[in-house]
This record gives structure tokens, sequence and C-alpha cells, in this order.
């Protein structure tokens, strides 16, 4: 009898003294702490140089082995929100349990921010520039001190970036050191900006020293090595980054002026419906830096014959939280 409660004893113990996650919590903050090691080294040694974009899902990797048992809620936001997302075609997508419906994953956020739903609630009835803005002053995210204000993107794929916000209140709440949650959830957060989709179609992006933060408001026109794609569509296909003679005639690309005008009459006619003064139209071009000139050059000048007057360019900049520019 004694040796049984001797052996309870030592269980209890190593509950309290967190050898079995911290704090008697899910994770194991051992692991997590070198999760969150790991993960800081992969963000400090990477290079916009190089062209590609940082591996946020290290993070994600390194979270689940350090918490086998993460509340359902957070599971379908790491697995479809960081990029780079994994491959989907013929596969159907396992969802689970959304974190609205996850009362354990939501009970920390749900403390910081009382009036949650209530806010929640409230940004559909804004315009999609300003709900990020709108969730994080009322729900004071800035008290969090994942990113300011001016650096949560309107391209973030999570809902506003509360999905994020959860789960770092949550790890914490577990018993991870805030440093530690913040070096893993930071860049988790970084990984849902829907502009690193362009890596999709692009194994490579040029480096700039600084630049604007791209927006999801401007349509992409992509060119890679082996075609010309926009609105997710193949226009062209190119020959080792190279057009076909019969692609162009005077330096416009036939299927891309074609695809580029039908995106400025639509922006025309939706603003002549609405009342308001149209957009002046832009696009955003992401090229792979190993093209010619003469086929991005090419790109350029059929939007500018297009009516797109605006053109931006996709670089990386060297900040890994904030890569596109």
């Amino acid at each position: 009898m004694r040796s049984i409660l001797w052996g309870l004893e030592l269980l209890t113990a190593a509950a309290c003294d967190g050898a079995f996650g911290g704090r008697g919590g899910i994770c194991d903050q051992a692991a997590l702490r070198r999760a969150a090691e790991a993960t800081d080294a992969v963000m400090t040694a990477w290079r916009s140089a190089d062209g590609a974009m940082p591996d946020y899902r290290v993070a994600v990797r390194g979270l689940r082995e350090a918490c086998p048992r993460l509340p359902a809620g957070f599971q379908s936001y790491l697995e479809y929100s960081v990029q780079p997302l994994p491959e989907l075609r013929g596969q159907g997508f396992n969802l689970g349990t959304p974190l609205r419906d996850d009362p354990e994953a939501l009970r920390p956020l749900r403390a910081h921010c009382p009036g949650l739903a209530a806010v929640l609630g409230s940004l559909a009835t804004r315009p999609a520039s300003e709900r990020g803005g709108a969730l994080y002053d009322a729900c004071d995210f800035a008290g969090i001190g994942l990113f300011s204000r001016t650096t949560v993107p309107d391209t973030m794929a999570d809902p506003q970036g509360h999905h994020g916000h959860a789960l770092y209140l949550w790890l914490v709440d577990d018993g991870a050191a805030p440093e530690v949650a913040r070096a893993l959830v930071r860049p988790i957060l970084a990984g849902t900006d829907t502009t690193l989709e362009v890596f999709r179609d692009l194994a490579r992006l040029p480096a700039a020293r600084r630049g604007a933060a791209p927006s999801w408001f401007s349509l992409d026109v992509r060119v890679a090595l082996d075609g010309v794609t926009a609105n997710s569509k193949r226009l062209v296909q190119l020959e080792q980054g190279r057009l076909a003679e019969a692609d162009h005639s005077g330096g416009l690309i036939g299927a891309v002026f074609d695809t580029l005008v039908e995106e400025v009459d639509k922006t025309r006619a939706l603003a002549s419906n609405s009342g308001h003064t149209p957009e002046r139209p832009r696009i955003v071009i992401a090229a792979d830096p190993r093209l010619p000139w003469a086929t991005v050059g090419a790109v350029a000048y059929t939007a500018r014959r297009a009516g797109h007057d605006i053109i931006d360019a996709y670089a990386l900049a060297p900040d890994p939280l904030h890569p596109h520019r």
C-alpha cells in the first residue's frame, strides 16, 4: 500500500513540476521551447535574396509535436491557412471542428475579449479592408502584442487575426512562457498572408530592400518560367520563360490583353452600378527573376495598353514576418 501511495505522490509531483506538459497542461513545455528556438533559427537564417518564402510551417510542425492534444478548433487553421499549403488536388478538405465551435480553444480569448461574439458579428457590415483593424481595437490585440495594428495585413487568411491570437492566449494559459508562444504564433500568423500564394505558381521572386505591403484588392498576374497566369487561369504557355512568336504581336500578348481588358470593364461596371467613382485599375505582377526582360516587359506593356495604368511588382523584403513588398 505504501509503495502505491508513494508512486501516486511521484506522479502528482511530476505533473505539478511540468514533466507531463508544464503546470499540468496539455503541451510538453520543454518540447514547446525547443520548437520556438527552432522556429527562431529558421526565421533568422532566412534571406530574401534567395527568392523563396520562409518556411512558416516549421512552427506548425513543432507546435503539433509538443501539443499532440491541441484543441480541435486550431487544427484546420494550422493545416489549411499557413503557407506553404498542402497539395489538395484530388483530396477532400477535412475541416473538422471550427474554432467558433470549440469552447476550450476560445476560452482564453473570450476571457480577454468578453464581447468577442458581438464584435465578430459586427464585422460583416464593415468593408473588408476595415475588419482587421476593427477587431484589433475592439478586442485590445495591442495588449497581446503579437503585431501592431499597422502590421496586421488585410491579406491574412486568418479571419482578421483572431485565430492566431486565440492560439497565443491558449498556449500561455496552458503554461507556455509568453516569449515561447510569441515565437511560434507570430510566424504562424505571418504565414496566413494570402499574397504568399503566388508561390504556388512561382519558385522564386526578386528581392527588394523596401516597399509597400501588397493588398489582395489588386489583380495578380503571375509570370513563371512555364506560363502567364491571371485569375487562376493559365493564359499563355512559355518555353523556358520565352514567348512564342504566335502569342504576341507589336509587343502585345493577346490572351493577357483580353483578360485584363475584361478586368477593367468589370471594375468600371461595379463602380457604375454602385454609383461610385471607379478606382484606377491596378495589377501586381509576380515574376520569376530568372525570366528574360523581353517576357516581363511584354506583360507590363500589355497591362498598360489594356487600361491598367498602375502596375506594382511583387518582391521579397528582408523581414521574414512581412516578406512581400
